[in-house]
C-alpha cells in the first residue's frame, strides 16, 4: 500500500511539473531596423520590457542597421525575418524583392524633420533650393522627402541635392562639420542638436503629407510561408504594445529614453508629438497607399506597379483573425 501511495504521489508531482512547464519555447524572431534611435522602432524594446511579446510566445532579436537599404538587405540575406522600414520600401517589392508589407506601422511622417546647423544661412524652406542635404540611403524615405519638397516648391525633383550618409550619427557628424547644408532624420536628432547648441530643426514633414505610410512592417516571403503563426503572434504583440504605449505615457517614455538618448523632458515632448501617428490596427489605407505609389513612380524607374496583393497583405493582422 505504501508503494501505491508513493507511486501516486510521484505521479501527481510529475504531472504538476508537466503542467507548470511551458508548452514550447518562445519563437525567436529577428527584426531589422534602419535606425537605432528612431522612436517608432523603439516599440520593439517597449514590448519586450513590458513582457508583451513574451506573452504571445515571441522573443525579439533586434538588428540595428544603418539605413533602409541595409535593413531590407538583411531580409534578402536571411539575416532577419522582419523589418521595421518605410512605406517607400514598397519600391523594392515592386522591383521583385521577395518580401511583402504585413502591417502599417505609422501613417503621417510626424517623426521626420530637416535639420540645419545652428549658424546656417538657411532660414526657411525656400532657402533649400540647390542645397546639399544628407539622407540615409538612396531610395529610402529620407531620400524621397527632399524631392517631394522640391517638387512642391516648383523646383523639380532635383531642386535639392542629396547625398547618402547612412546612420543618424553619420548624418549629424556631416552637418556639424558643414559637409552638408542640412540632413533628413528623426526629430529626436534635432532635439539633441538643439540641446547641444550645434543645430536646429528647420521644418517637420507631418503637416506636409497627412496621408502617408511613413513606416511599415515588412516580412520576407520565406518567413511568411514557413512561420505564419509566429508572424500573427508577433503582430498581435506589436499592436498590443501600441495600445499599451498610447495608454501608458510614463512607462513608454522610460522604456524609449535609452534608445532616443533624450532627457526626460524632451523624451516626453517626442512622445506627445509622435504617438498620434501610430496605426492601431495595421491596415493599409487606400489614400496612403496611393501616395506611396506616386512616390515609388518618382523614385522608379518602373514601367508599372504590380497589384496591391503583391505589395502587401493584411491577412496576418490581429483584426483579420477570427475571434475566440
Amino acid at each position: 500500500m505504501k508503494h501505491l501511495h508513493l507511486a501516486a504521489a510521484l505521479g501527481l508531482g510529475f504531472a504538476a511539473l508537466l503542467s507548470a512547464a511551458p508548452s514550447h519555447a518562445a519563437d525567436k524572431i529577428r527584426v531589422s531596423k534602419s535606425e537605432a534611435t528612431t522612436f517608432a522602432f523603439a516599440f520593439l524594446e517597449v514590448g519586450a520590457a513590458e513582457g508583451i511579446y513574451a506573452k504571445h510566445g515571441v522573443e525579439v532579436e533586434t538588428l540595428n542597421l544603418a539605413g533602409a537599404a541595409k535593413a531590407h538587405q538583411a531580409l534578402l540575406a536571411d539575416s532577419a525575418d522582419l523589418e521595421l522600414g518605410s512605406g517607400i520600401e514598397m519600391m523594392f517589392i515592386a522591383k521583385g524583392s521577395p518580401t511583402k508589407g504585413v502591417a502599417t506601422l505609422a501613417g503621417p511622417p510626424l517623426g521626420f524633420a530637416i535639420m540645419i546647423a545652428k549658424d546656417s544661412s538657411i532660414h526657411s524652406v525656400p532657402d533649400l533650393k540647390g542645397r546639399l542635404i544628407g539622407v540615409s540611403t538612396v531610395g529610402s524615405l529620407s531620400d524621397w522627402l527632399p524631392t517631394e519638397i522640391a517638387r512642391r516648391q516648383g523646383w523639380g525633383s532635383d531642386g535639392i541635392k542629396r547625398v547618402a550618409l547612412g546612420s543618424q550619427d553619420g548624418l549629424t557628424g556631416a552637418l556639424i562639420s558643414h559637409n552638408v547644408d542640412g540632413i533628413i532624420g528623426g526629430t529626436q536628432t534635432g532635439y539633441r542638436l538643439e540641446k547641444e547648441g550645434s543645430g536646429k530643426i528647420l521644418t517637420t514633414f507631418g503637416p506636409l503629407i497627412p496621408d502617408f505610410i511613413v513606416h511599415m512592417i515588412v516580412a520576407s516571403d520565406t518567413f511568411i510561408a514557413a512561420h505564419p503563426d509566429a508572424l500573427k503572434r508577433f503582430l498581435a504583440g506589436w499592436f498590443e504594445t501600441v495600445h499599451f504605449a498610447k495608454t501608458h505615457k510614463d512607462e513608454t517614455v522610460r522604456d524609449t529614453m535609452p534608445l532616443t538618448r533624450l532627457p526626460p523632458d524632451l523624451a516626453a515632448r517626442l512622445y506627445d508629438e509622435q504617438i498620434p501617428m501610430f496605426s492601431d490596427d495595421g491596415r493599409f489605407q487606400p489614400k496612403a497607399v496611393a501616395v506611396i505609389k506616386e512616390a515609388i513612380k518618382e523614385l522608379g524607374p518602373l514601367d508599372k506597379l504590380p497589384p496591391d496583393d503583391q505589395l502587401y497583405t493584411e491577412a496576418f493582422l490581429p483584426s483579420a483573425q477570427p475571434a475566440h
